[in-house]
């Protein structure tokens, strides 16, 4: 709906609404749509424009457009789900601590991309549970490769999880084999 659609702009412009909030920010024209959503909620999409109002033909394309964006909402509101309900790649098994990774000479980022691959994150999961695209995380890997001199993600991992079990091996008391008498 727009607003030319409910009223005239002699009458929106009467509005204490507009007095107070369309005229400030300079908005004369308005179209606004729904999408289905929870009870307890609206979930509203609205465009404004301070010059020309909306077209029948700009209508039309956001009525066409209108299933898509509930379908990617609706694929959002799973995606979410999915992260909340741990995704695979979180594991029982504990993984190398970020900490460690970084005393490697790795940014914060490469760190965390490093753990996750040394626990089997496939690189498109490690990418969708980072936020980040796939390519991001090939670069990350690759200089993660470059940095620890490894060609693979098996030397990888295993240069983190020696990493992360060299501070407790740095732990334990060393002490010097007796010398033999002279």
């Amino acid at each position: 709906m727009r607003f030319s659609d409910v009223t005239t702009m002699e009458r929106l412009h009467e509005l204490e609404i507009y007095a107070e909030v369309y005229q400030k920010v300079g908005i004369e024209h308005q179209i606004a749509f729904t999408l289905p959503s929870a009870p307890d909620r609206i979930l509203g999409v609205v465009l404004c424009r301070e010059k020309l109002d909306f077209s029948d033909t700009e209508r039309d394309l956001l009525n066409a457009a209108r299933p898509f964006l509930i379908q990617a909402y609706r694929s959002a509101l799973r995606y979410r789900a999915l992260l909340v309900a741990k995704p695979s790649f979180h594991r029982r098994e504990p993984a190398p601590e970020v900490g460690a990774l970084l005393g490697l000479g790795l940014t914060m980022r490469q760190a965390t991309v490093l753990q996750l691959l040394s626990i089997g994150t496939a690189d498109r999961d490690i990418a969708t549970h980072l936020q980040i695209s796939l390519r991001t995380v090939h670069k990350h890997v690759e200089n993660c490769y470059r940095l620890l001199g490894v060609n693979s993600r098996a030397e990888a991992a295993a240069v983190a999880w020696a990493a992360a079990q060299a501070p407790a091996q740095s732990k334990r008391v060393h002490r010097p084999a007796p010398q033999p008498a002279d």
